[in-house]
């Protein structure tokens, strides 16, 4: 279940120095809501920050879900790109083929009693969050960013089973 929010924090990070997040909202879908917050503000780049996650899944979620992630700079609206691992940015992410492939990179964030594998089983959970945010990152710049994550089924893309929206403010450190 932590999946989504490792991919969600990771992909905050996506920008410069410093990250203030000003905001996460649940902007709808039909399976998974959440909440958050960020301990750490600002957290200073490269470096990390602290936080905890809530997600709640009111089904099964699908073998075949989708993370659609889209990360914008307010004022010129220049989109971040998909950089990195392919997981940072605005990118696209097969959840379970990630989690298949890169289990190094999912794995260390699920609950002790939560088995790393697909499908993500229905239930609530809360965990601590670690963001680890790399130096390349700074070529973004400060400014005000908003991420939308929305989460979908390959075979039915037009249901969002899940969206997040994180406004969040970077700065030169």
């Amino acid at each position: 279940m932590k999946t989504f929010f490792v991919v969600l924090a990771i992909v905050a990070a996506a920008s410069a120095r410093n990250l203030r997040l000003t905001g996460v909202e649940d902007c709808g879908g039909t399976i998974v809501s959440g909440s958050g917050a960020i301990y750490t503000d600002p957290i200073l780049v490269p470096g990390s920050g602290e936080g905890e996650l809530t997600l709640v899944f009111s089904q099964d979620l699908p073998t075949d879900l989708q993370l659609e992630k889209r990360v914008v700079k307010q004022g010129s609206g220049e989109m971040v790109p998909c950089l990195g691992n392919g997981f940072l940015g605005s990118c696209d992410v097969d959840v379970c083929g990630a989690i298949t492939t890169q289990p190094d990179v999912f794995c260390p964030y699920f609950p002790p009693d939560v088995p790393c594998e697909c499908p993500l089983l229905a239930g609530e959970t809360s965990f601590p969050l670690t963001l680890n945010l790399p130096a390349e990152y700074i070529q973004f710049g400060p400014g005000v960013y908003e991420q939308t994550l929305k989460m979908y089924s390959a075979a039915d893309p037009a249901t969002t089973l899940g969206c997040f929206l994180m406004t969040f403010t970077l700065a030169e450190a």
